[in-house]
């Protein structure tokens, strides 16, 4: 089974109420690039949204994500 790319893997979204009614906040990190770049050139996978250039925040005021990801049923795998 392979994660699932609507929640990545997490298997709960965010009800979107709290973010402008957006399920996905662009990633900090590496502010939607999805790698980190380093001063010698090279390249790294960005650890905070694995990639995803978005990221699923961690906690929301209104429903604590606790809304199962319609996409894997809650499970975080398809």
């Amino acid at each position: 089974m392979a994660e699932c790319p609507k929640c990545n893997g997490s298997g709960r979204q965010s009800c979107g109420v709290c973010w402008g009614g957006q399920r996905q906040i662009l990633c900090m990190g590496c502010s939607g690039r999805g790698y980190i770049k380093h001063e010698d050139g090279t390249k790294e996978t960005c650890k905070r949204c694995n990639g995803a250039k978005f990221y699923i925040p961690l906690s929301c005021p209104k429903c604590d994500n606790s809304i199962p990801c319609p996409h894997c049923n809650g499970t975080g795998k398809i």
